[in-house]
């Protein structure tokens, strides 16, 4: 389902599969943001930079509790109008990687 989502895009993707994600932040240097709609701080109060990693949980589940307990100071959501739905993660996700690379002039690396 991922290639397929990928579509004529595939070529440019760089895919890795991570066996546990708790680990692999626990080892990571590089910034790390979580994206959800319980968290309070706008998508856009971040600085981006180009070696950040943008996390998003599954669209019926959300992200794992531990990482709300673990990392509370690194959830973001975008701002919605009260009462109303969220957005789909492929919005969301477009939304905040948009941003991202906006607030880096479109350098692409």
């Amino acid at each position: 389902m991922l290639k397929r989502a990928g579509l004529d895009y595939w070529e440019g993707v760089n895919v890795t599969f991570l066996d546990n994600l708790e680990e692999f932040l626990e080892e990571q240097t590089h910034p790390f943001y979580f994206f959800s709609s319980h968290a309070t701080k706008s998508y856009t109060e971040i600085s981006y930079t180009s070696e950040d990693f943008l996390i998003f949980g599954s669209e019926t589940s959300g992200l794992p509790g531990i990482f709300k307990e673990r990392y509370p100071h690194l959830f973001y959501t975008l701002p919605m109008k009260e009462g109303s739905r969220c957005l789909n993660l492929a919005n969301t996700a477009a939304i905040v990687l948009y941003e991202s690379l906006r607030q880096q002039s479109f350098r692409f690396s």
